[in-house]
């Protein structure tokens, strides 16, 4: 056996604890605070070179909410339109899919606010 737990390399593979990050899950957790009092979290931007735990942070600030806010996690790129990104986040946040109907994406963005 080489490899001790091959999940580590799955794309979607989240530590249990994340090393050398304390600093940007605090800052994470600062932004987000204001969710858990129904008020509107800070708007946030991480960036930086691929590979860095942008998104592995990211993830580990939303799991560690879930229970107090509504979370949604998207990788946008695979959801490819903006109307695409705001149905996904309906359906974790209403916890059902958006009509199908022709819905405006300003209706998705009314009925999760």
């Amino acid at each position: 056996m080489l490899f001790k737990d091959k999940t580590v390399f799955d794309p979607g593979y989240l530590p249990e604890t994340l090393l050398h990050r304390e600093r940007q899950l605090t800052a994470l957790a600062a932004n987000l605070r204001p969710a858990l009092r129904s008020s509107t979290p800070m708007h946030t931007l991480s960036f930086g070179p691929p590979a860095t735990g942008k998104t592995s942070a990211m993830r580990t600030i939303l799991n560690e909410i879930s229970d107090y806010a509504y979370t949604a996690y998207i990788r946008c790129p695979l959801a490819r339109s903006a109307y695409k990104v705001m149905a996904r986040i309906f359906e974790c946040v209403c916890r059902h899919q958006p009509s199908q109907t022709g819905i405006s994406i300003a209706r998705l963005y009314d009925s999760i606010c």
